[in-house]
């Protein structure tokens, strides 16, 4: 797991160092390339939530069971782990790559890939600005300050570990939490509509950010610094955070039935067209269900 993998949030106590679920205690002797970890014979399986799915290059990798809803570049990004080619040093070559999906259809992972196959072209152009925008308008929702923001970024990029993290972004989750269940309370649709925006862009910037600085230098520490902090508070801000815990604990595996189906095509005819980035921040909150 990398940086923000190793942080590992909930709603409650945290847990004591010796228990906490971060990548040295869950991978001991790994290492800290855990890519590298599978040149040897120890390791050969990976685990993983939303991990390598950009940036990981092990030539190794060639099989995949998926087990969440992917689409659009997350899908592309996350098979495309298994297109390296590799040739051992006996001179085998890989040839075939695997993948077992639990969840998404063959006309989920067509409708993601059509747009990148060939020929696909720019409808309209980025505004590497509207990075800038989501920026100021979460500020606006006065969930955190500036200080936290870069209290939370200093403690990250000096690695004070997971409880000083933890401890630097709690008055923002509670402030978050506090609102969330006062307008649930009140049943204020235009606050929950409100709350729920802001968690939406909270999202939209680090996935924004992590996109646009790869090709713009900003040039500005705070943006970087917002990042650093959203990512965190997006995990504690989430849909996933509300939910509560489910006992698991005598629940018993008894069989597993594998039924093969009939083959689907899914031949790419390469003619898509990509459209820019140019506002975010903009969409409208969904519908709960009760």
């Amino acid at each position: 797991m990398d940086e923000h993998e190793q942080w590992v949030s909930e709603w409650g106590p945290q847990p004591s160092k010796d228990d906490e679920f971060i990548e040295a205690n869950l991978n001991s002797g790994a290492g800290a390339d855990l890519a590298a970890a599978f040149k040897g014979t120890t390791y050969q399986v990976m685990l993983v939530a939303n991990k390598f799915q950009t940036g990981f290059d092990q030539p190794l990798l060639s099989a995949m069971y998926v087990d969440k809803k992917l689409s659009g570049v997350t899908a592309v990004q996350t098979l495309s782990r298994l297109n390296r080619t590799h040739r051992t040093a006996s001179g085998e070559r890989k040839h075939t790559t695997f993948v077992l999906d639990f969840v998404n259809t063959p006309e989920d992972i067509r409708a993601a890939f059509e747009p990148y196959f060939t020929g696909a072209a720019l409808e309209t152009e980025t505004d590497p600005y509207v990075v800038v925008h989501l920026a100021t308008k979460l500020a606006q929702a006065g969930i955190y300050t500036p200080d936290q923001v870069r209290k939370v970024a200093e403690l990250w990029v000096t690695r004070k570990g997971s409880n000083a993290l933890s401890e630097a972004i709690s008055p923002a989750k509670h402030d978050f939490a506090r609102r969330y269940a006062a307008a649930l309370e009140a049943d204020d649709t235009i606050a929950l509509n409100t709350l729920d925006l802001f968690r939406k862009d909270v999202a939209t910037y680090v996935r924004l950010y992590d996109f646009m600085s790869q090709i713009v230098d900003y040039g500005d520490p705070d943006i970087e610094m917002l990042s650093i902090f959203l990512r965190l508070l997006d995990r504690v801000a989430a849909d996933t955070a509300w939910a509560a815990d489910v006992d698991l604990s005598d629940v018993v595996l008894v069989g597993v039935t594998h039924t093969k189906k009939d083959a689907v095509d899914i031949s790419l005819s390469g003619a898509g067209q990509l459209t820019g980035i140019s506002g975010a921040g903009t969409g409208a909150r969904k519908t709960r269900n009760t």
